[in-house]
């Protein structure tokens, strides 16, 4: 009995021995003056494991190395790019301070990161955050706005990046996007561009988050209409847009009329109507009925903000950010290759 409490305390001596001198070190090393990035190659060069190189990571952080230098030294490491900034939130969340500041660090040094894209930046960040499960999407797009990208961008990005993980659902990005100072329409057109892009969701998915964010049954059919669209090659499903109509529950004559408002041609919608077993007659009466004008006005909205919506989407994509499949991506002519961000804002 007694040779094996030795043996234990043995054994937990050793555990210290091999956890406690790596703080230690690097923090003894940076206050040596040892540049950070000299700390982290010194802490790592007996690294074999991910979990070792992101200890060293913590470490920089907790020896009071600033989140951008961090950064930076994690990117022009032997790891990926995605691990780096993974590595970096972790450590950030995990630092004492509240997830919405270590967000807002994190991404603020990412964008600042001249090895970045800003579209880049703001999906490997708002990756790495929401599956760390510290934080949520609100909160992530809260930080990409504070740092001056635009809220279409911001939400288009983080949505696009927060669905793919499979943790984030639709109505919970659109919810976030409003939280943003987005309308309503905005927000729903925004983030059903990006959910649809993924090819992780369909057209019902997009169509009854749209509702449940507030926006009304047949103009939440013309911004899925508009989705859609944009989103695939060529015409859109006009046929998979009124099935999703159907199981929702919306009313049918209001559905086609809703398709009707964003330019969709007559013979399609007829074609589309008659694989769902819509009656003729509904069909007449829906393209002689004007559509109300709140969704004359949704679509047009929609319409509006949905090249935005996709250029910011595809900057996103084109960086295979997180291993996400970008096939399928939606093209745009003259689609420009990054993100805006306006370094000139308030702190308010």
């Amino acid at each position: 009995m007694e040779r094996l409490i030795i043996m234990r305390k043995l054994a937990l001596t050793l555990l210290l021995g091999t956890a406690l001198p790596a703080f230690a070190s690097v923090q003894s090393d940076i206050r040596g003056g040892l540049s950070a990035a000299d700390a982290y190659k010194k802490a790592t060069s007996a690294c074999e494991s991910a979990s070792c190189q992101e200890q060293a990571i913590a470490d920089l952080i907790t020896a009071g190395v600033s989140v951008d230098v961090v950064l930076a030294t994690a990117l022009s490491s032997s790891v990926s790019t995605e691990q780096a900034v993974a590595s970096v939130m972790n450590a950030a969340l995990k630092s004492g301070v509240s997830a919405e500041k270590a967000v807002a660090s994190v991404m603020k040094a990412a964008l600042d990161s001249t090895d970045l894209g800003n579209a880049e930046a703001v999906s490997l960040v708002s990756t790495a955050a929401i599956k760390s499960g510290k934080t949520d999407v609100a909160t992530v797009m809260k930080a990409a706005t504070d740092s001056g990208v635009a809220k279409v961008d911001a939400a288009s990005v983080v949505s696009s990046a927060a669905i793919e993980t499979g943790i984030v659902t639709v109505a919970e990005a659109m919810t976030a996007a409003v939280a943003t100072g987005l309308s309503q329409t905005d927000a729903a057109s925004t983030v059903s561009i990006a959910a649809l892009a993924t090819g992780k969701v369909d057209v019902k998915t997009v169509l009854e988050a749209a509702i449940k964010t507030g926006v009304s049954e047949s103009a939440a059919v013309a911004v899925a209409t508009i989705a859609l669209t944009v989103t695939t090659t060529g015409q859109a499903d006009i046929t998979s847009v009124i099935k999703a109509a159907q199981d929702v529950g919306v009313d049918t004559g209001e559905a086609l009329s809703a398709i009707a408002a964003t330019g969709t041609e007559t013979s399609v919608i007829e074609a589309a109507a008659a694989e769902n077993n819509i009656a003729p007659d509904v069909v007449e009466a829906a393209a002689e009925a004007p559509a109300p004008a709140e969704v004359a006005t949704v679509a047009a909205a929609a319409a509006a903000v949905a090249t935005e919506a996709v250029i910011a989407t595809t900057a996103a994509s084109s960086t295979g950010s997180g291993g996400a499949d970008t096939t399928g991506t939606p093209s745009v002519d003259n689609v420009i290759p990054d993100i805006v961000v306006n370094d000139d804002i308030s702190d308010s």
